[in-house]
């Protein structure tokens, strides 16, 4: 199936337009962080997976009182994925109480399914921008 369309998938990651991710948090309640060291040797990878994202359109050049460390976080296939670390944006924000589906509730409506499939996202975390607000 995938051979046949491969025109509808790519390893480039897309972005949504019909949902934005919106932060919410009490009026005047801001994360401001240094940077942490890193090491000389992972800088040049930094600058390098930050001009591909740039290049990508999935982060944008921004400047505000905000700012959260950014982590590199090795992968089991030994490449790197480069992550924010939001511990403390995530001790200051509300969430919604919307609990999770139960797994067996889903398993049970698929009952007269004929097919039944799984996508992966490529670059999933990065498919729903944040909100401007």
């Amino acid at each position: 199936m995938i051979n046949r369309y491969q025109d509808v998938f790519s390893t480039k990651p897309g972005r949504t337009t019909e949902a934005y991710h919106h932060m919410i948090t009490d009026p005047g309640a801001k994360v401001t962080l240094r940077p942490y060291w890193v090491p000389a040797a992972k800088r040049e990878k930094i600058k390098t997976e930050i001009k591909r994202m740039l290049e990508l359109g999935v982060i944008e050049e921004f400047h505000s009182q905000w700012s959260s460390p950014m982590v590199l976080v090795p992968k089991p296939d030994g490449t790197t994925r480069f992550c924010n670390d939001f511990r403390w944006l995530n001790k200051i924000s509300k969430f919604d109480a919307c609990p999770i589906p139960r797994i067996d509730e889903l398993v049970d409506r698929l009952r007269d399914a004929r097919f039944l499939t799984t996508l992966d996202l490529t670059k999933g975390y990065w498919q729903i921008p944040l909100a401007k607000r």
